[in-house]
């Protein structure tokens, strides 16, 4: 197998109603999330060990569901303890 940008654009080009609801899938998951986070951010909850944990099994669920590119992401994060601190 070759990597072809050319063919792979051609596929999604000819698809934009799935490309419009993946996009749609992350949009709807990543949302709602990043909302609360910055709430909780912004009320000073993010000290709570509790509620940081429900975050992180909440971002562990979503990026599950999401699939195979995002559990990549979501291991990428897991060895950056600047990025994502245990």
């Amino acid at each position: 197998m070759i990597y072809d940008s050319e063919a792979i654009k051609h596929y999604w080009g000819a698809r934009p109603v799935d490309v419009t609801q993946r996009a749609g899938q992350i949009a709807s998951s990543w949302v709602p999330f990043c909302f609360t986070l910055l709430v909780d951010q912004q009320l000073d909850r993010l000290q709570d060990k509790e509620r940081l944990d429900a975050h992180a099994v909440e971002l562990r669920e979503m990026l599950t569901l999401l699939g195979p590119t995002f559990i990549k992401f979501g291991q990428m994060l897991s060895i950056r303890p600047d990025i994502m601190p245990p």
